[in-house]
């Protein structure tokens, strides 16, 4: 962010707010306060794959002790998180096919946690004699 073009004095410190999107609780809000002199922060432990909107306001403190805050933005900056790996599939299960001696049916659902687009599935069997085979299913 940049310095606001009319401070009203020194800027003591930088409040930035940051909420998940579609969490409606208050408490869902997060806050950092920042030193006055900075005008960069990173986010940390954020949920993968999700939007973030983020505010961020100046605060002064005036001769009376009196704490002074800008106004609040509005629409809130908003921002996705990068993709990261996501949690294991669901419900995996293996069964032989009927009247089928040398075929597999697998079947899974869909991982609870995403993390980002799911573009393909690898599974991953082994033959009687131990050598692992691959077959990649699309993730559409």
């Amino acid at each position: 962010w940049t310095v606001p073009a009319k401070p009203n004095g020194r800027i003591d410190f930088y409040v930035v707010y940051f909420q998940r999107v579609g969490e409606k609780q208050a408490r869902s809000v997060n806050s950092v306060t920042v030193n006055g002199s900075k005008t960069s922060l990173e986010l940390r432990g954020l949920q993968p794959y999700s939007q973030y909107k983020i505010d961020v306001i100046a605060v002064n403190i005036n001769l009376k002790n009196q704490t002074l805050e800008s106004p609040r933005e509005e629409p809130y900056r908003t921002n996705r998180t990068f993709e990261d790996a996501p949690s294991e599939p669901l419900l995996l299960s293996a069964d032989m096919v009927k009247n089928r001696e040398t075929l597999l049916s697998v079947t899974w659902k869909k991982p609870a946690y995403p993390n980002g687009r799911i573009r393909k599935y690898e599974i991953v069997y082994y033959s009687p004699s131990n050598v692992a085979r691959n077959e990649s299913v699309d993730g559409t």
